[in-house]
């Protein structure tokens, strides 16, 4: 006679969950509701500061060699639309800029998740980029591509328009090189998920947006005589190899909990619920994180440019567990999300960058209302 199986939960801990659950189900029933929990979330995580950029300065005159870090000038969307757009006058209104696309990118997924999601599991996306690093970069140090990065991102990971996905790729790469990673690596993932709308012609459009978006940076560059030295590869490897290796131990661990944060829970929750429908998914997802990882080895903002690798890759993977998973395993899989939202949220929030830890001004927010909750 079979023993009677363990249940996943023990009682007390359902009725706790349970409760978090139907307040999820119904904060997700209306997305205009739950868009605004999402935006207090950020706003009390991360809150906003204003420092000058090179992208700012490059955006005066985005047409001449810079005399800053010239590798920046291989970034020529945010400078040139900023430029154009009339975006450039301040550093103020060049940082709302990128929030604006930090702001579309969210608002995005709700538009995206409402076509073709269940609203607990549009919401959920829109708690995944929330409390990751890459949204911690993107509004900590405005003025910079990366919130670009990441509305590209969200048009790749969730897009099954060929005209779209080329133009999100060819924008990406002119808006940063490491794009063309991202934008390869979610061709790679989609195609594994074997997603009923999302065909080798896709993700052809996505290479082909990538050659095309380098050809027009490199031409741009030639046009302006801009020459670019060094460049980024030949930054990353003008130290040797023991010297990477030594700076990363030295940030070590501190640096690696920095590369997902909160986000290191959902890791496995993703493999844990959906690994039997589909191992080769899985296992190039994880392939894909320490290729990001090995990226990362050689560059000083390790966080930044982790996170933004990654981010897409992972909210595709929230997107394909959730949604691939029978009904039945959806409650159970909804208390472990909650749990790690509510574990990230006050989690330690900080990135790591040429060995230096830096936080939000509003780091100790959370802190704060543990306190008053426990009346210390």
């Amino acid at each position: 006679m079979d023993e009677p199986q363990t249940p996943l939960f023990p009682d007390n801990l359902k009725r706790l969950f349970g409760v978090f659950d139907r307040f999820v189900l119904i904060l997700a029933e209306k997305p205009r509701n739950s868009l605004v929990f999402v935006l207090a979330l950020i706003f009390v995580l991360y809150g906003f500061r204003s420092t000058q950029t090179d992208y700012f300065k490059i955006a005066q005159s985005p047409f001449e060699p810079y005399n800053g870090a010239p590798y920046v000038q291989d970034s020529i969307f945010l400078p040139l639309s900023a430029y154009y757009l009339g975006l450039n006058k301040s550093q103020f209104q060049f940082d709302f800029y990128t929030i604006c696309a930090y702001l579309l990118a969210l608002a995005l997924i709700y538009i995206f998740g409402h076509k073709k999601f269940r609203p607990e599991l549009t919401l959920f996306l829109a708690l995944t980029l929330a409390i990751s690093p890459a949204s911690l970069v993107s509004l900590s140090w405005p003025g910079m591509p990366d919130a670009f990065t990441i509305l590209f991102s969200v048009i790749a990971v969730f897009s099954n328009s060929i005209p779209s996905l080329f133009l999100a790729a060819l924008l990406g790469v002119s808006n940063h090189p490491q794009f063309m990673m991202i934008g390869a690596a979610l061709g790679i993932l989609r195609l594994a998920a074997r997603e009923k709308d999302f065909k080798i012609a896709h993700a052809l459009a996505l290479f082909l947006g990538i050659i095309a978006g380098y050809a027009i940076v490199q031409a741009f560059l030639s046009y302006h005589q801009i020459q670019i030295q060094p460049t980024r590869l030949q930054a990353m490897f003008e130290n040797d190899l023991s010297f990477w290796l030594e700076s990363k131990l030295i940030e070590a661990p501190l640096s690696l909990f920095s590369l997902y944060l909160g986000l290191w829970f959902m890791l496995p929750v993703c493999v844990l619920y959906g690994f039997q429908h589909n191992k080769p998914y899985y296992i190039i997802f994880l392939v894909l994180q320490i290729a990001a990882g090995a990226v990362t080895l050689f560059v000083l903002d390790t966080t930044r440019i982790f996170s933004l690798i990654t981010i897409g890759t992972i909210l595709h993977a929230v997107a394909f567990t959730y949604s691939s998973i029978e009904e039945e395993n959806h409650p159970s899989m909804r208390w472990l999300l909650t749990a790690v939202f509510i574990a990230a949220i006050f989690l330690p929030h900080y990135v790591i960058m040429s060995g230096q830890m830096y936080m939000p001004p509003t780091s100790l927010i959370p802190y704060m209302i543990i306190s008053l909750f426990l009346g210390t």
